[in-house]
């Protein structure tokens, strides 16, 4: 009796399953379901007397705090005196006019703090119980850098040794090639820096570029983690009231247009036994331009990484190469687009042509559905992730405030991509892919 209930069990269960195969078309791909609902998470921000904006995320689940303070700034064209900033970003680390460097270096490792300062602004973290400590450190190496020159020196070497090496990288002289390309030499996107520009950098003209961008009125600082905003507040303002100065400058640069017709630049390097390719182009694409989030999607189909068709082509079927792939960088001065590989030597046309060859059709065909799904998917669990972190919350903060995003822009993201569609992509791939002609 009950081995007659067991078949009756299974057989019913097969006809179940029969039944639900045949109402399954498995030659289609499913719909893709509603954008699903996100809590970004919450933000307080206030502002101090001097101009400094300040956002405080309180995260109590783990004691530990980050601080960060972001420079918005416009790019300098520096001239004669070429990597001041980098060189800038070194030295500000190397003593203030309370500290010596083995000082500083000594109370942040005390603490198990991370500190970095550099030209673009700062970041510090450590256990959210040496928080006055952690402000202390932080608001004397911003405002009150020493600048030694000793240090200068030492750094200075540094940099013209890694220069000497870069002179022979890949990678490092075709960035370069396309930088000057792309922008010409004098544009601060096209400026290399060299020994005799590295040389000319002097402590008195670091000091003038750190007065003019290290100003609370260009500051933007993110609080994240174990605080609340009053004990934020208090700190800040303990630390950073004081700081003063005037606006950062507005900078006028050159425009930059892509050539009318297809260049090449070629750097013969005869010990060599594969090529690197960078097809390149300055565009006008912002960050917080309309077409962001569907550019985003066109990047990733055309070459994001490994099921993007760059990829796929030029390694899976033809082989030239470990990967190929393209970027579209936004910025508010100048974006631009870069497709970049490195190929045997002796299929390098071969894999221009291929490279070629997708940006027309990307441009002249549709996309498919599966990839505009499987795109969707993709960006859709990376933008999930990155909500885990809190930083993110306030990095969107900073973002819509320096760069003018609508209040709902992250929000409404999901829903955004979501909503895009074959066209979208067609029109955006014809708006900003630029075929090469040869």
């Amino acid at each position: 009796m009950k081995i007659r209930n067991f078949i009756l069990a299974i057989s019913v269960l097969c006809i179940g399953l029969q039944s639900l195969n045949a109402q399954l078309d498995r030659s289609k791909a499913p719909q893709p379901g509603p954008a699903p609902s996100i809590q970004l998470g919450s933000y307080e921000s206030f502002k101090l007397k001097n101009g400094m904006q300040v956002y405080v995320v309180e995260n109590h689940k783990l004691p530990t705090l980050a601080v960060s303070i972001r420079l918005d700034v416009d790019p300098a064209l520096e001239g004669e005196k070429t990597g001041l900033t980098e060189l800038l970003g070194d030295l500000i680390m190397s003593g203030t006019n309370n500290r010596t460097k083995n000082q500083l270096d000594e109370e942040i490792d005390f603490i198990g703090a991370g500190l970095n300062v550099g030209a673009g602004g700062a970041y510090d973290y450590s256990l959210s119980k040496h928080r006055d400590k952690l402000f202390e450190l932080m608001s004397d190496v911003v405002l009150n850098p020493a600048f030694p020159t000793e240090e200068l020196e030492r750094i200075r070497r540094q940099y013209i040794s890694g220069l000497q090496a870069s002179l022979d990288e890949p990678s490092s002289i075709a960035s370069n090639m396309a930088a000057v390309a792309n922008f010409g030499r004098n544009h601060p996107y096209g400026e290399i820096p060299t020994e005799k520009t590295y040389g000319a950098v002097d402590v008195a003209g670091i000091q003038a570029y750190y007065k003019e961008v290290f100003t609370p009125r260009a500051a933007y600082m993110a609080i994240v983690g174990d605080i609340t905003k009053s004990e934020a507040e208090a700190l800040v303002n303990k630390y950073f009231g004081t700081w003063s100065g005037d606006k950062a400058p507005k900078r006028k640069l050159n425009d930059v247009q892509p050539p009318a017709t297809s260049q090449v630049y070629i750097h013969d390097r005869s010990s060599s036994v594969q090529s690197t390719i960078r097809l390149t182009y300055p565009i006008d694409f912002t960050p917080g331009s309309d077409d962001r989030i569907a550019v985003s999607v066109l990047s990733n189909i055309l070459g994001g990484g490994s099921t993007g068709r760059l990829y796929k082509n030029l390694r899976e079927t033809h082989g030239f190469t470990y990967g190929a792939y393209c970027t579209f960088s936004p910025d508010r001065v100048k974006g631009e687009v870069t497709i970049s590989a490195d190929v045997r030597t002796e299929v390098t046309d071969s894999a221009v042509l291929e490279m070629v060859k997708e940006m027309n059709r990307i441009v002249s065909q549709p996309i498919t559905e599966e990839e505009l799904a499987g795109t969707k998917a993709e960006m859709t669990g990376s933008f999930a992730r990155s909500l885990e972190d809190p930083e993110t919350i306030a990095r969107f903060a900073i973002n819509s405030a320096i760069y003018g995003l609508p209040s709902d822009y992250y929000q409404s993201y999901l829903q955004k991509l979501n909503a895009l569609t074959i066209s979208d992509i067609k029109a955006v791939a014809q708006k900003y892919v630029k075929p090469y002609s040869f």
